[in-house]
């Protein structure tokens, strides 16, 4: 464990949820449920509130939560530090459990702690947790038989991770 994830749950995670082997091995019953979790901080450096800037008639977010929907999961977990991005994630129905912390909202905290701090709330919360599926608000166009095809690969073998080369988009 890298030392910012150790000082993450010692921050503000109960001691229970701190080893996610053990907290598998002891939870009490069938761990079968898949989330979403969008990751959308308010306080971007270069484009402020981008996660929520108009695009064709909707804010960006609100693109992603529309493909999360598609996909068929149990929740819809946005991850924010904004009550203004809370507020357009419950309007397109998402859930937004938590307040992520100004401490760990900022362009300098490495980039899988917002994951890392959602996975702890959910499993301090008890949530039967099986796979999470991280989809970034700045990403509104997917295709939803690609989602689903993604979502059952990592149902099938535990994992997915996706990746395109770099050249796959033309040149103009």
């Amino acid at each position: 464990m890298q030392p910012w994830q150790q000082e993450l749950l010692d921050t503000y995670f109960p001691k229970r949820v701190h080893d996610r082997r053990k907290w598998i091995d002891e939870y009490p019953g069938l761990r079968d449920k898949t989330v979403v979790h969008i990751p959308a901080r308010g306080n971007s450096s270069r484009i402020p509130k981008k996660n929520i800037k108009m695009l064709g008639g909707k804010p960006l977010l609100a693109y992603t939560i529309e493909s999360a929907k598609m996909m068929g999961v149990d929740r819809i977990v946005v991850n924010t530090d904004s009550p203004e991005i809370q507020e357009v994630a419950e309007q397109y129905g998402a859930e937004v459990p938590f307040l992520r912390p100004a401490s760990i909202s900022g362009g300098e905290s490495p980039p899988g702690v917002a994951s890392l701090y959602a996975i702890c709330h959910l499993m301090a919360e008890d949530y039967p947790l099986d796979v999470v599926v991280d989809m970034y608000p700045t990403t509104p166009f997917r295709n939803s038989t690609i989602l689903r095809e993604y979502l059952e690969q990592t149902r099938r073998f535990g994992h997915c991770v996706t990746s395109a080369p770099f050249d796959v988009l033309p040149h103009s």
